[in-house]
Parts: C-alpha cells; sequence; structure tokens
C-alpha cells in the first residue's frame, strides 16, 4: 500500500513536471511566432517602402525618357535647320560664281568697248584731217560716220548690259545684308558710270547724225565741221575714261565677290562640323533612350515580383 502510495506520488509530480514544461514550450513558441510575424511584418513595410521608392524611380526613368525625346526632337528640328542652312550656302556660293562669270564676261565687254572707243577716237581724228580736204573728202566722211555709228551701237549696247549687270549686281547685293553694303555701292557706281556712257554714246550718235546731215554744209564751212569734230574727240575721251572706271570697279567687285565666296566656303565647312556632331549626339541621346527604355522594362518585371512577395507575406501572416 505504501509502495502503491509512493508510486502514485511520483506519477503527479511527473505529470506536474510535465505540465509545466508544456506551458514552458507553448510560451517560448509564442514568443517566436510573435518574433516571426513581427520580422515579418517589418520586411512586409520594407519591401512596401522599397515598392514605393522603385515606383518613384520608374517614375523619374519616364520623366528622363520623355525629356530625352523632347531632346532628340529639337537635334532633329536644328539638323533640318543645319541642312536648310548649308544648302542656302551652296545656293548663294553658285550664285557668287554665277556673278563672278558675269563680272568677267562684263569686263571682257568693257574691254572690247574701250577699244572700240579707242577706234572712235582715232576715226574722229581722221574725220578732222578730212574736213580740210575736198567733196570727196566729205563723201569719205559720211561713210566713216556710218561706221561709227555702228560702232556707237556696240558701245550703247554694251553701256546697257554694263547697267543690267550694276543692276542685277544691287539686287545681290541686298540679299548678302550686311554684307552686301560695301557691294551694292560699287554696284550703284557701275550703274552711274554705265548710265553716262549711254548718255555720251547718245550724244555721239546725236552729234554723227549733224554730221551726216551737215556734210555738205561742211563743205562750205569746214571750221564748224573742225569744232563738231573737236567735240566728238572730248565725249570719246570722257566715254574712254568712264569705261576705265567701270574696268576698275568690275575689279573690285570681282575681289569681293571672291571674299564673299570664301567665306561662304568656310560657313559650309562650319556648318558640316556641326551637323556632324548633332548626329553623333543624336545617335548617343538613342542609345540613352534605349538603355532608359530597357531599365523601364526591367523594373516592370521587379515590380511584378516584389507585389508578388508582399502580397506572399501578407497571405504568411494572416
Amino acid at each position: 500500500m505504501i509502495v502503491l502510495k509512493s508510486s502514485y506520488q511520483e506519477l503527479l509530480n511527473e505529470k506536474e513536471e510535465l505540465a509545466t514544461r508544456l506551458k514552458e514550450t507553448e510560451n517560448a513558441l509564442s514568443l517566436k511566432t510573435e518574433a516571426i510575424q513581427a520580422f515579418l511584418k517589418t520586411m512586409d513595410d520594407d519591401l512596401a517602402s522599397i515598392l514605393d521608392q522603385h515606383d518613384s524611380v520608374n517614375d523619374q526613368h519616364h520623366v528622363l525618357a520623355d525629356l530625352v525625346e523632347k531632346i532628340k526632337h529639337h537635334f532633329t528640328i536644328v539638323n533640318d535647320i543645319s541642312i536648310q542652312a548649308s544648302d542656302n550656302s551652296v545656293a548663294t556660293s553658285e550664285k557668287g560664281k554665277s556673278l563672278i562669270q558675269s563680272a568677267n564676261e562684263m569686263e571682257t565687254k568693257s574691254i572690247e568697248g574701250q577699244n572700240a572707243v579707242e577706234k572712235v577716237q582715232s576715226l574722229i581724228h581722221r574725220l578732222g584731217e578730212e574736213a580740210k580736204q575736198t567733196a570727196l573728202s566729205m563723201s569719205q566722211v559720211g561713210s566713216r560716220s556710218k561706221e561709227i555709228e555702228g560702232i556707237v551701237n556696240v558701245i550703247n549696247d554694251i553701256a546697257e548690259q554694263t547697267n543690267l549687270l550694276a543692276l542685277n549686281a544691287s539686287i545681290e547685293a541686298a540679299r548678302a545684308g550686311e554684307h552686301g553694303k560695301g557691294f551694292a555701292v560699287v554696284a550703284d557706281e557701275v550703274r552711274k558710270l554705265a548710265e553716262n556712257t549711254s548718255q555720251s554714246t547718245r550724244s555721239i550718235t546725236e552729234l554723227i547724225k549733224h554730221m551726216q546731215q551737215d556734210t555738205e554744209k561742211a563743205l562750205k564751212d569746214s571750221q564748224t565741221s573742225l569744232v563738231a569734230v573737236n567735240e566728238g574727240i572730248t565725249l570719246s575721251n570722257q566715254t574712254a575714261k568712264s569705261i576705265d572706271s567701270i574696268l576698275r570697279a568690275i575689279s573690285l567687285v570681282q575681289g569681293n565677290v571672291q571674299e564673299l565666296i570664301l567665306s561662304i566656303e568656310q560657313q559650309q565647312t562650319f556648318s558640316k562640323e556641326v551637323m556632324d556632331q548633332i548626329h553623333m549626339t543624336k545617335e548617343t541621346f538613342d542609345d540613352a533612350n534605349r538603355m532608359i527604355i530597357q531599365h523601364i522594362e526591367d523594373a516592370e518585371i521587379v515590380d511584378v515580383r516584389l507585389q508578388d512577395g508582399i502580397q506572399g507575406l501578407k497571405s504568411f501572416i494572416k
């Protein structure tokens, strides 16, 4: 009986000890569970914060991508403007070369006109000598007058062409703007000289007509004819001086146009370098844009995985 009672007491003691251990184990598990839940809650908060920051970075990437697109658009506009400016420079250069060619032709014609004036001077001198001769000499004077009239017509044609070239030069100078002011002054002087030449040739033509009409009268009044011849010599000398001035003006115009063409060619070279730099910069922005787009796509994948992870943590916590 005593042994049974002792065994029963031991069993009770073991039961109490087991209950105590179970309680301790339950408390420990409860603490661990709370710690795990707190850790998971902290992780959930951290993941949510990371996701928010990631969304903010993605938004910034989208803004950056939009800015890159806008910059590319502006570079495209600048590139188009540079191309147009280069084309305009080429066109202006071609016009300048055409003007040089016209000036060369005008110079040639002016030299021909100068030679013609010298011939006129020679003929007028001969007319002065022939005015002292007989009626036969006066008939020869009439024939010479017709030749002079043809030469004067040539001079008049040259003067008209010179005036037209001066007008074209003034138009080109106006297009050149500030750089064409000096050129415009020269062109205006050329035009005035051409008008003076034309006026002189008209005077000579009028004089020749009078000489032809007064040939018979000149037989009786050779002195009057000699005076008219002297006037013709004076006018021809003035015409020669005018043509010489035109030649000097043409030479100055040629020099200015050559400098203008050189400046335009230098501008073309600079424009090409600018266009090359713009093209290289545009390619760089294209590469940057592709990298940003790729990063955004990768970030979207990360967003999805983060969202899945957060949902999984929330489910586990619950």
